[in-house]
């Protein structure tokens, strides 16, 4: 039998009063429907809540003594369709029990504080876009504090949105005030969009909170849950903070604590699979921390061997992290970003040329502009990729080409000392050294990290995998005519073993 749109209104109505109860909503004993308490949720004068009153008269027609029949509009049934569907969209439930759960296992922490936020599953993008933020240029280090953010979190609905985003394998909720926009629409070209269906059900690995109205000292902050084996990071809102690349590296020390903590090693580097026209394929990783010559070492590499290269795939053009296993390869690596975060000075113009239709430009015309390209698919990234050679960046020596440590002892004193320029990029100036190169994470947690550096070393020097250093000459040399030197006996190198 064909379906009137009475019944299909009726239908759609008894869906959307299903949705609610499994969201919290019951009935009061005033004889409140959920519908109309979902209504006392919105703005007064709101679409929603203006269809939903009118959707509620239509329907109270139907169970009126005298059936006052109205006849419901096309509008008025896909309004109670689509708002079912986005409810059920929003999923901070573990299963569609009839009550709220929290997806947190413990009664210190309210996480129902996070529920009524949206989660964005799409996002749509017409590049080239340019955005402006008030800030162009991170500082400091992210540090730890004892109490939960989370308890602190009093983010309306409307006002905060979170993206949920696959970080290499793990799973980040990143939630962040409506101000900061710009950046939500940004991480859309960094990290995947987790799926409604991947994140159904499903525990976050961390929690970010981008742009809380308080936070100790009015810094930055992680917090590591033990209970919940979760992590959490505060962002405070703050002019300072708009700048896209605290976003994106409080991300990255979350997802890299969880590493740590699960016997990975962060990198803080770029990896290349490198394909040449004779028939030799190698996995090549650029190390150092920001400003070392990573992006440029790879971009003087391509265009001197444009000729003899077949392809040339980004895994990954920020951090990704090395894995030990028991046989063979002996130490995995894989990515995080499925975009990259580069500089714009430091792109060639064929370069940037070639990707602005591809671009989210950040600041474009000050110093230290940004743009955010797509690198690689995600299921590439995540991949278990082997590694041929392992470069650390060198930017500050006189010497030219690269260089193969001899030991292990002597590769691990170069590559935790961090040593380097600084360029601008950050508050930093002149000389300085940073843990393992990776204020994300290592710097936090190096008692935690050290053994599993030691171990990576171990593994790859029994191997005999080629772990050296390429000099840059970035913080000496801004011609790049030095770096093209290196980049050509890497090129030798790479093709002739």
């Amino acid at each position: 039998m064909k379906q009137t749109p009475q019944m299909e209104f009726l239908e759609a109505f008894k869906n959307l009063e299903d949705v609610l109860a499994s969201r919290g909503f019951t009935r009061q004993t005033s004889g409140k429907g959920l519908v109309a308490q979902y209504e006392d949720t919105l703005e007064p004068e709101s679409d929603i809540r203006k269809g939903l009153q009118q959707c509620r008269i239509i329907r109270n027609g139907y169970q009126h003594e005298n059936r006052i029949l109205f006849t419901p509009t096309e509008d008025a049934i896909k309004l109670l369709k689509d708002l079912a569907k986005r409810l059920d969209d929003r999923v901070y439930t573990k299963d569609a029990a009839k009550k709220p759960k929290k997806i947190l296992e413990t009664d210190k922490i309210d996480t129902l504080t996070l529920k009524d936020i949206d989660f964005i599953n799409t996002v749509m993008l017409r590049p080239p876009m340019m955005m402006h933020t008030k800030s162009n240029k991170r500082e400091g280090v992210f540090s730890e504090v004892k109490d939960n953010p989370i308890e602190r979190f009093r983010g309306e609905r409307g006002k905060w949105y979170c993206y949920p985003a696959k970080i290499g394998e793990s799973l980040a909720f990143i939630y962040f005030n409506v101000d900061y926009l710009v950046n939500g629409i940004a991480l859309s070209n960094l990290f995947e969009i987790a799926s409604p269906d991947e994140i159904k059900g499903q525990k976050p690995d961390m929690i970010l909170l981008f742009g809380l109205k308080e936070t100790e000292g009015m810094v930055s902050h992680y917090y590591r849950d033990e209970k919940n084996d979760l992590w959490v990071g505060e962002v405070p809102y703050t002019d300072k903070t708009t700048y896209f690349g605290y976003m994106k590296k409080m991300c990255l020390t979350l997802h890299n604590l969880h590493q740590i903590y699960n016997g990975r090693l962060p990198i803080h580097g770029s990896m290349l699979k490198i394909k040449f026209t004779n028939g030799k394929e190698k996995n090549v990783v650029f190390f150092g921390d920001s400003g070392a010559g990573k992006s440029e070492s790879i971009e003087a590499l391509q265009e001197l061997a444009d000729d003899k290269i077949v392809s040339m795939e980004t895994i990954f053009d920020d951090m990704g992290s090395f894995t030990l296993t028991d046989g063979e390869p002996g130490v995995y690596a894989q990515g995080t970003e499925t975009g990259a975060f580069v500089r714009l000075d430091d792109l060639s113009s064929a370069v940037a040329f070639n990707n602005m239709d591809r671009g989210v430009y950040l600041n474009p015309e000050q110093k230290n502009a940004r743009v955010i390209i797509p690198a690689d698919t995600y299921e590439n990234v995540i991949k278990h990729h082997h590694i041929d050679m392992w470069l650390y960046a060198n930017n500050y020596s006189d010497e030219v080409g690269i260089h193969r440590f001899d030991t292990k002892e002597e590769a691990e004193k170069v590559f935790i000392a961090g040593q380097r320029k600084a360029l601008g990029t950050t508050d930093e100036v002149g000389m300085s050294k940073t843990f393992f190169a990776n204020p994300f994470g290592p710097v936090q947690e190096p008692e935690l990290t050290k053994p599993i550096i030691d171990k990576v070393f171990t593994k790859l020097f029994d191997q005999d995998v080629y772990v050296g250093e390429i000099f840059t000459h970035l913080g000496n040399d801004k011609s790049k005519d030095a770096l093209k030197e290196s980049a050509q006996e890497l090129l030798d190198v790479l093709m002739n073993n």
